[in-house]
């Protein structure tokens, strides 16, 4: 998995493009106090607007509660707050519209966590971005009681992107026309998934392949190891490759993304999605190599593992993530099929596709 560090939620997946890789936004909110932490957002913001051709819309908003002592005056007035934000405000927007985005801005009042939700809906935007603070002793992004009020309730996918962090730091999704993945061999998915032209080919994992899917794990960045096993690890053992590379191709499933060499004879393996039978529904895990994410490799599998859950009768996919785990939530999105969050456990985040007996989104 891609261990970036933001969120991304989606109850209504983006507009994509037609390799069927990006998401597309049209109109992106960017929730902005004008301060130091806000600055990566600002910037991917306009990046992202400025590369789809999407309007840009700058939101902040002022909180009175956060203006007076508790139980007293005001130390500063709503109006001096006001004036500050429109002067700073103006000059993003205007910085904005020098690179060409259409762009605007706006000011509320009220809890900024409702009022960023209520201004994305009212503003038609599909993506929304808030500045984040650094990340904590562990490496996991640090989410305030604003940041997580958005990301449970937004409607629209939400980005959190860091004051160091830039557009390709932040933003899955492979611009149109990039290499991608060739073929779905063997099974179901042979006959549903897509097929493009490229460097990857998915398909079923064989017992063989214990020994190449240990090596893939092992070649994995410890960030990436962390993001797929939600602990540190130097990779699987034999045992636990035998486990994997056996599944029963009926009850349960995996898949293999790998590249071919250019002699088409050999491949290695750059992508792994293990599908098992458990509650409520079939459990999906799902990793991909460093030097192949933000490539389709993520959503090649993903849709060849919905189109086989789908054929052998399961109604749901099922996946714990990091909460920062972004990319792979964003993947989900991509899917086109209804998704659930719930949180189960301090930072992880249980994933349910509902996938019933359509198919996914894969054009």
């Amino acid at each position: 998995m891609d261990a970036l560090d933001m969120d991304v939620l989606s109850r209504d997946p983006g507009t994509l493009t037609e390799d069927g890789l990006s998401p597309i936004p049209h109109r992106i909110l960017v929730a902005t106090d004008t301060g130091p932490t806000s600055g990566g957002a600002e910037r991917a913001g306009a990046d992202l607007a400025n590369q789809g051709g999407a309007s840009l819309i700058y939101l902040s908003v002022i909180d009175p509660s956060r203006l007076r002592s508790p139980g007293g005056p005001f130390h500063t007035r709503v109006d001096q707050v006001r004036s500050q934000r429109e002067t700073a405000l103006g000059k993003i927007v205007q910085t904005a519209r020098r690179d060409g985005v259409t762009a605007q801005f706006l000011i509320w009042e009220g809890d900024p966590g409702v009022s960023v939700i209520e201004a994305a809906k009212a503003e038609g935007a599909d993506l929304i971005v808030v500045g984040s603070h650094a990340r904590g002793p562990v490496g996991r992004l640090l989410l305030g009681s604003v940041s997580r009020y958005v990301l449970d309730h937004a409607p629209r996918p939400v980005i959190f992107v860091r004051p160091d962090q830039r557009l390709d730091d932040v933003w899955p999704f492979a611009p149109p026309g990039a290499d991608s993945v060739t073929t779905v061999a063997g099974g179901s998915a042979a006959r549903s998934s897509r097929s493009w032209p490229g460097r990857v080919r998915i398909r079923p994992i064989r017992a063989g392949d214990r020994d190449d899917l240990a090596a893939f794990y092992a070649g994995l960045t410890p960030e990436s190891r962390f993001a797929r096993f939600h602990a540190v690890s130097r990779g699987i053992g034999k045992t636990a490759a035998v486990l994997l590379c056996g599944p029963d191709h009926e009850h349960g499933e995996g898949l293999t993304a790998e590249s071919l060499h250019a002699d088409r004879t050999r491949a290695h393996i750059v992508g792994h999605l293990c599908l098992e039978p458990g509650e409520p529904g079939l459990e999906m895990a799902v990793a991909v190599a460093d030097d192949w994410q933000r490539q389709g490799v993520g959503r090649a599998l993903l849709i060849a593992a919905v189109t086989w859950a789908s054929d052998h009768g399961f109604d749901r996919l099922v996946a714990s993530t990091l909460a920062t785990n972004g990319a792979i939530l964003a993947l989900i999105a991509s899917s086109g099929c209804p998704a659930r969050l719930s949180a189960p456990a301090a930072g992880i985040v249980l994933v349910t596709i509902d996938i019933g007996r359509a198919r996914p989104n894969a054009a």
